[in-house]
């Protein structure tokens, strides 16, 4: 036993008439309290590392002390220090307990020994705070508020918000008062420690250290590539994907003649008040038949808030890992409105394509205007060509500036949504209205990737279900890189069959199984035989048909179900149909050559007349506006019908259906490709001419005519 009288005079107030106690301290357990290296501060002094030490114990144990004495070196080589109880009024002024710690590290300093001795016992009541300039009708004891404080942290430490309600309903029955709560609250925003722990917020410097194991750019699953301390933060890669991203990109198929790439913060991952950056590479996976888009997260990144700067950091180290690996730069870039992730990516990416999405442009604009201008949305979204887009466009805010009588309105739209770029020699105009949200035929975005953020949002749900999902107490930086580490590891394990249609891991059976730019080859449900029902963006379901389906009637004698014609010769040749894009009906005669000519047409004043005589621009009798955009007429010709194209030498078939657009690929290109002998997508022989004609009668049943009689003029033209 240690006779230390003069335990306790090395912290006690000047002046004070105490008189000594004469302790004798008696140990509180034969196994010592162990702390590994890890937990410990880097850079401490050994006198600091014991009362490091001993604070971890009096915080497991819930116990509260004060006043350590300045640890002196004894002769059996251990660090000895002494502190006191304040959580009692007696034990604060030295007349209650007493605690010795004793402290010394193990022969492979991977861990510190400590050992513990009291002496006396916790004695008086329960010690109070000062009171403040506005004191609280009773003020807090001090174990009140330790325990406020714990509550606190543990909320943080499981990502849910500390309010008052949220900080009662963790204490149970020990909670206190109301008011009490919301001081400790207020005192702790005003300290900026509201959304960070003190442990969270003191694990920046062993950060640092604890991520040596992760500087091989080629370590897998993670690689910090950057850290950075004064304002903490850091980004980390993910070698598994980039690897196979280059492996996809080295296929010289067209399918992976280019990459597109989504970037965002995912606010809902917010640890500590720490948001994180996912940038992802989106890619074409077969799951369960379909091909669907997935993100593969490469990076992922840490700061205290979305900036500008930031996101600069963020592609300029992306691009230079892409260098090293040899991997072609992104051909596009989705992210939301946020200015600074845009004029960042065009820095350092000068010749990529920035597109914003759709989604956070209707969910503002939702707001105040649910009616008319948003239902517009959708369609303008899809016009077919840029002068289309425009001219339809300059009718709409004509309308809601003169007859809808909103300004403002439009003022806003424009500013923020809108963008005047330069006219086409020989159109007529000087600017035009441009958007990057735009995803007609005659536009920079990638087929098959639309201006959406829904990849993105995948992508942020999957970090934060999965790095939360680990049970792990996120109460340092370290927890958070682990629990990415964790993810990482899930994410890139080999695909198995046996997971279904919604596998843990990002990767798929082969790379067969994977493209980058479009999908390599039909969905199941295009090569069966019943039609398949597919959500229009932001609008209802609509049935497709099948290829096998669209083959039968493509084939019959005189069909009507298939408008063809060609023009150009030799290497300049075009072929071109026009097909029904839901149930297959016949197509009206000069369908093809209208859509054809408006999607064709360059001038505006010839494009404006096609549109009158179509019907899509009708004129009505308000000076200001002249115009009005028919919807009802634009849906009949350019959503009932699809027009479907191939250039001479060239594998490709385009088509102006919204499915061909948004997801890539739709059955009439499919089908149309075959039927042109430019691909075969069917195992099965197509029937002949009455082996076509029987089959489609018994698919479509007794009441539906199948190929209905053309009129006497028009077979006659044909």
């Amino acid at each position: 036993m240690a006779d230390a009288a003069s335990a306790g005079d090395a912290d006690t107030p000047e002046g004070s008439n105490r008189v000594r106690r004469d302790l004798k301290f008696e140990p509180l357990a034969q196994d010592p309290f162990v702390i590994s290296r890890d937990k410990m501060k880097s850079g401490q002094t050994a006198p600091e590392e014991v009362r490091f030490a001993a604070r971890a114990w009096l915080k497991q144990r819930k116990l509260l002390g004060g006043y350590f004495s300045q640890p002196r070196f004894t002769a059996d080589e251990r660090w000895v220090c002494t502190c006191r109880c304040t959580e009692h009024d007696a034990c604060f002024k030295g007349e209650g307990a007493w605690y010795q710690f004793s402290g010394s590290w193990h022969s492979s300093r991977e861990f510190d020994s400590l050992r513990v001795s009291q002496a006396g016992n916790c004695s008086g009541a329960g010690r109070r705070k000062a009171a403040k300039q506005k004191p609280l009708e009773q003020q807090p004891t001090v174990a009140e508020l330790q325990a406020v404080h714990r509550a606190i942290d543990a909320l943080l430490e499981r990502g849910l918000r500390p309010t008052a309600s949220n900080v009662a309903i963790r204490m149970g029955t020990d909670r206190v008062a109301t008011d009490i709560v919301r001081s400790v609250l207020q005192q702790r925003k005003k300290n900026s420690q509201l959304d960070t722990t003190a442990v969270f917020h003191d694990s920046w410097p062993a950060f640092q250290e604890h991520i040596r194991q992760y500087e091989d750019p080629d370590c897998k699953p993670l690689y910090f590539a950057e850290v950075t301390l004064r304002a903490f933060s850091y980004v980390a890669l993910l070698p598994h994907f980039l690897e196979a991203l280059g492996r996809l990109l080295a296929d010289e198929q067209t399918c992976n003649s280019g990459w597109c790439m989504c970037a965002d913060f995912a606010h809902t991952l917010c640890v500590m008040n720490f948001k994180y950056a996912v940038v992802c590479a989106v890619v074409f996976r077969m799951l369960n038949g379909v091909w669907r888009r997935t993100p593969w997260p490469l990076l992922i990144a840490s700061a205290p808030m979305e900036t500008g700067v930031g996101y600069k950091r963020i592609f300029t180290l992306l691009k230079q890992e892409l260098l090293r690996r040899g991997i072609r730069e992104p051909s596009q870039l989705n992210v939301d409105h946020f200015t600074g992730s845009m004029s960042a990516a065009k820095e350092v990416f000068p010749s990529i394509v920035v597109v914003q999405d759709v989604e956070h442009m209707r969910r503002a604009i939702m707001l105040n205007h649910k009616k008319g201008r948003l239902s517009l949305l959708a369609d303008l979204c899809l016009l077919p060509g840029q002068l289309f887009f425009h001219l339809v466009m300059d009718i709409c805010l004509l309308r809601m500036r003169h007859v809808w009588k909103e300004m403002r309105f439009v003022a806003y739209f424009e500013a923020n949504y809108l963008r005047k770029r330069r006219a086409p020699q020989g159109s007529g105009l000087e600017v035009m209205h441009d958007a990057t949200w735009r995803f007609g035929m005659a536009g920079p975005l990638l087929r098959g990737h639309p201006p959406t953020q829904q990849t993105a949002e995948q992508a942020n749900a999957k970090v934060k279900r999965d790095v939360r999902g680990g049970g792990n107490v996120l109460d340092t930086h370290m927890a958070v890189a682990e629990a990415l580490r964790s993810a990482a590891v899930v994410w890139t394990s080999p695909y198995q069959p046996k997971d279904g249609a919604k596998p843990l891991t990002l990767m798929a059976s082969s790379d067969e199984a994977l493209a980058t730019r479009s999908p390599r080859a039909p969905d199941r449900w295009m090569l069966g035989k019943q039609m398949f029902r597919v959500r229009r963006p932001f609008g209802s379901l609509e049935a497709f048909p099948p290829i096998p389906a669209l083959l039968r009637r493509f084939r019959l004698a005189n069909s009507v179900y298939i408008r063809e014609d060609t023009t150009g010769q030799g290497e300049a040749e075009v072929r071109w149909a026009c097909v029904a894009t839901n149930k297959p009906q016949a197509v009206p005669l000069g369908q093809l050559a209208l859509m054809r000519d408006m999607l064709l047409e360059r001038k505006s004043e010839a494009l404006m007349q096609k549109l009158l005589a179509a019907n899509i621009v009708v004129p009505v009798g308000d000076q200001r506006a002249k115009f009005k955009f028919d919807r009802g007429s634009y849906h009949a010709c350019w959503s009932k019908f699809s027009l479907v194209w191939t250039r001479a030498r060239d594998s490709q078939v385009h088509c102006t259906c919204f499915l061909h657009r948004w997801a890539g690929h739709c059955p009439h290109s499919y089908a149309l490709a075959e039927y042109w002998d430019i691909q075969t997508f069917r195992g099965a022989d197509v029937p002949n001419a009455a082996q076509a004609a029987q089959e489609a009668r018994e698919d479509a049943g007794s009441e539906e005519e199948l190929n209905p009689r053309a009129p006497k003029r028009a077979r006659r033209s044909r």
